[in-house]
């Protein structure tokens, strides 16, 4: 669509009315101001309808009242009894639900936890419509640690954009099975790409990191990051960054 075929409407009577209190208000400072009033009865302004994406975006952005510290991206929240154990930890947190269709109920979820699900924008978001708003969401709000947990929009995300994000982002994942994938497909897919670029994996238990380490080859190096998930409250776990208590 060109610049010519953008459809104009005039200046709603709310907007004028604004405007010349204003007008008003500073006229005496500036008189050139009040030969602008009339000029706004036919002022004519150009608009367009948001793209669905962006709608999506705008209206997840918008809806979030408490900027976090800590961002944890969920395949299902309702899938994820982990999250229960968050207890006391859900100040400066925001659940963000990315693969699911259907909303969860949440109700696992300690009272007062921050939760948003991306279907809850447009239900008909494909995967890389999620990926997308995820990587948007984690872009604008510049969490100080996220922590991926059975994500595979997450996982898709840190893939492509891991190792930019972790310049100002601390980058934890779960190997967690998502609502499509097993966590041994996950791990086939996506453990190669994402682990450079975490600070820790966490599994169930040492028995588990084990036989993800001998599975896949991991290096020393990466070894190093494997970790159970209790960890997550340690000192150098997801939950204990920007103050959370151990």
């Amino acid at each position: 669509m060109s610049g010519n075929d953008v459809p104009a409407r005039k200046v709603s009577r709310a907007a004028i009315s604004e405007v010349d209190e204003v007008i008003q208000a500073v006229g005496s400072l500036e008189p050139d101001l009040v030969c602008i009033s009339g000029s706004l009865e036919a002022l004519k302004v150009s608009w367009f309808e948001l793209e669905w994406r962006t709608r999506a975006w705008r209206g997840l952005y918008l809806s979030i009242y408490q900027l976090p510290k800590r961002l944890i991206l969920v395949g299902s929240i309702d899938d994820a009894p982990e999250l229960a154990a968050l207890e006391e930890h859900t100040a400066d947190l925001l659940i963000v639900e990315t693969d699911t269709k259907t909303v969860s109920t949440a109700e696992l979820l300690p009272r007062g936890t921050q939760w948003r699900a991306l279907s809850e924008f447009d239900a008909d978001l494909d995967p890389w419509d999620r990926v997308a708003l995820a990587a948007a969401l984690l872009n604008g709000l510049q969490p100080a640690a996220l922590l991926i947990l059975g994500s595979q929009a997450g996982c898709e995300m840190l893939a492509l954009y891991g190792g930019a994000i972790r310049s100002r982002t601390m980058l934890f994942a779960a190997a967690t099975a998502t609502p499509d994938l097993s966590v041994a497909d996950l791990l086939a897919k996506y453990l190669r790409n994402c682990i450079p670029v975490l600070s820790a994996l966490y599994g169930p238990d040492e028995h588990a990191l084990h036989r993800i380490a001998e599975l896949f080859g991991l290096t020393a190096e990466d070894q190093t990051r494997l970790r159970p998930l209790r960890d997550w409250r340690a000192t150098s776990g997801f939950l204990s960054v920007s103050g959370a208590e151990d």
